[in-house]
């Protein structure tokens, strides 16, 4: 929230930018032009966004950051953060960047911006798999298999903040994957695949070269994309829109995508789970 104010733009994208290179500067408790991009998957343009804010605000965010609390003395050590936490943190600033201008405060003696009544439904059918529940998800995914292949390929047609994808990576250290993984992660929000490679640039550390990603910032469920064919895991929490909550471009895709099926007025989701079925190899999860 901060951050938008102080930006001048106030965009959601661009706070979310210059977050991301706020904590990796904590993190590694260098200056805004010491930072080494690619090793935290940041990409130029966020850096112009950070070097926009003017040093008393950048120095008062990074001491937010780092400072110990006066109740306690604690200190946070955001490589722990990044660690443990990074699910729930990350989530929860996606949340906040694609919000609009109603959580910024207002000045006083100026307006608020007017409410905007529309018949429409402004709902995008998100919802945020609780870390708890990914965790459970993901360790049940690998105990399924006997033996893991040398090479596995995991993909999110819907990653969000790479959470499913972040804990691929983070159990396959626990277990001590001697393998290569190649994560692939989808979304339509440019926010979101963002998040995606610091998460991941992050998580690389630990397993070095034998991780690799791609992010792609596209619709899953468009025509012209095609599903990758040699994925051994599909994990995703998808959109959940109604019919009736749904575009019209987003009743005709899962027309064309359930085919007679979509008669039973079925949700945006189930068009997921059909391209995911469609799309699955034999012995594949």
């Amino acid at each position: 929230r901060t951050l938008r104010k102080v930006l001048d733009s106030g965009s959601g994208k661009e706070a979310l930018q210059a977050f991301l290179y706020l904590m990796a500067c904590a993190a590694e408790g260098v200056t805004r032009d010491k930072l080494t991009l690619d090793s935290w998957g940041i990409d130029d343009s966020s850096k112009a966004v950070a070097a926009s804010i003017n040093n008393s605000n950048w120095n008062a965010l990074i001491a937010l950051l780092t400072s110990e609390r006066e109740i306690d003395g604690l200190k946070p050590d955001l490589f722990l953060t990044l660690r443990h936490a990074a699910g729930r943190l990350f989530q929860d600033a996606h949340y906040l960047a694609v919000q609009d201008q109603q959580l910024q405060l207002n000045l006083d003696g100026v307006l608020p911006t007017p409410a905007n009544i529309t018949q429409r439904s402004q709902g995008i059918g998100v919802h945020f798999t609780p870390p708890s529940l990914v965790r459970s998800i993901v360790e049940q995914t690998l105990n399924a298999f006997e033996t893991l292949p040398e090479h596995l390929v995991v993909y999110d047609p819907a990653a969000g903040s790479a959470e499913f994808l972040r804990e691929v990576a983070r159990q396959l250290t626990l277990r001590k994957f001697l393998g290569s993984v190649h994560l692939i992660g989808w979304d339509v929000s440019p926010i979101a695949c963002d998040m995606m490679r610091f998460v991941l640039s992050w998580e690389k550390r630990a397993f070095g070269n034998r991780l690799t990603f791609d992010i792609q910032c596209v619709d899953a469920l468009s025509a012209k994309r095609p599903w990758p064919n040699d994925v051994k895991i599909t994990l995703m929490n998808p959109p959940f829109v109604s019919w009736e909550g749904m575009s019209g471009q987003q009743r005709a895709t899962v027309r064309d995508t359930l085919g007679g099926l979509a008669n039973l007025r079925p949700d945006l989701a189930s068009a997921f789970f059909m391209k995911a079925a469609m799309s699955t190899q034999r012995g594949s999860l």
